[in-house]
């Protein structure tokens, strides 16, 4: 009996290591920067919620006699819900489903952002200490970004789309000047707070060889010039295609476009898709985005030895050296300088079919 308990122990550790490797691996944070607990900790599944439109995950956490629970949220390919009108009813959804699990003997609460407003609203942090996974600006800080490119592209009706009841993001600002830490791995979102803590992007594995010339003599040409869309303002299409214009370049254009029909009409446009997409071919990705909250395809263009133009707040960080530039949103000038630098460096590419 002894033997099987311990065998089911351990069996119970390995399971609740590889949920938490799970969790990571859908926050784009690097493994190794997993938590470790004592021998004495155990990671217990308490919810797992699936369906077309969303998986939720919850944690309990026992230590010892003290106990605490964790509570991720995830929409289908949207990463910790944003603010947009049907995940915000999700989440809502979901905190009230949470907070059924969250028993009297719980004592310090990590919380999905998304569902920290309703938490917080609900009063169910009081007498807790919490730590927040973040993975978007506060909702004051986002809007205030969003209102500065709606001024800056007036004509634009993506920017306006959706703004959060004011009582979402005074309990969101409330309950974040609580919290005892915020985790994060985006360095424009950790700047934010004194008492974050940065984890490090999980980064795709370059399988490119590592000596140069070998790698030049078995990469086909570098020749695309690409956009990763989709085609948005907050992606930076606006800035992206009055660049071509006045540059004359062909460009890549991966995504739907969501901001307008026929935005790229009479401009020198291929388009694709992931599915049927070679990286080892992508000679610079140009994405001054507002935001990116997830950057997964820039880190993978990374890489792949790729070049980049991007924004401060994209989260990654700038270095020349490495080919990674900083644009900042909505200055086409600065993007056309850099789009010129790139070029120059590399040669001029040509975008091929």
């Amino acid at each position: 009996m002894r033997l099987l308990a311990s065998a089911i122990a351990q069996q119970r550790k390995e399971n609740s290591r590889n949920t938490s490797r799970q969790l990571f691996s859908w926050m784009n944070i690097s493994p190794n920067s997993m938590p470790t607990f004592n021998n004495s900790t155990e990671i217990r599944l308490i919810c797992l919620c699936r369906s077309s439109k969303a998986t939720a995950i919850a944690f309990g956490i026992h230590t010892g006699s003290k106990r605490s629970a964790l509570f991720p949220s995830f929409a289908s390919g949207v990463p910790c819900l944003t603010v947009a009108r049907a995940h915000f009813a999700l989440a809502e959804s979901l905190a009230k489903i949470y907070e059924k699990h969250i028993t009297y003997d719980v004592e310090h609460l990590c919380i999905a952002q998304t569902l920290l407003p309703h938490l917080w609203r609900a009063g169910v942090l009081g007498g807790r200490s919490f730590d927040v996974l973040m993975a978007r600006f506060p909702a004051k800080v986002l809007e205030r970004h969003l209102d500065d490119a709606a001024r800056l592209y007036p004509y634009s009706k993506t920017l306006t789309e959706f703004r959060a009841p004011r009582w979402f993001v005074e309990a969101e600002e409330e309950a974040l000047h609580s919290a005892r830490r915020i985790i994060s791995p985006h360095p424009q979102i950790t700047n934010l707070f004194g008492n974050a803590l940065r984890l490090p992007w999980a980064k795709p594995i370059d399988k490119a060889p590592i000596d140069k010339v070998e790698a030049d003599q078995h990469d086909p040409p570098r020749d695309l010039i690409v956009f990763l869309g989709p085609t948005l303002a907050r992606k930076g299409a606006y800035a992206v295609r009055e660049a071509v214009k006045r540059m004359g370049f062909s460009l890549v254009v991966l995504g739907p476009d969501l901001e307008q029909p026929g935005f790229w009409n009479g401009l020198p446009i291929i388009r694709t898709n992931l599915q049927n997409f070679s990286w080892n071919r992508v000679h610079a990705v140009l994405q001054p985005a507002l935001i990116e909250y997830w950057p997964r395809q820039l880190l993978r263009a990374q890489a792949a030895r790729s070049r980049l133009g991007v924004s401060p707040n994209c989260g990654i960080a700038e270095d020349p050296d490495a080919g990674v530039h900083h644009v900042p949103f909505g200055d086409v000038d600065a993007l056309v300088s850099v789009t010129e630098t790139l070029l120059t460096n590399r040669g001029t590419p040509l975008c091929a079919a």
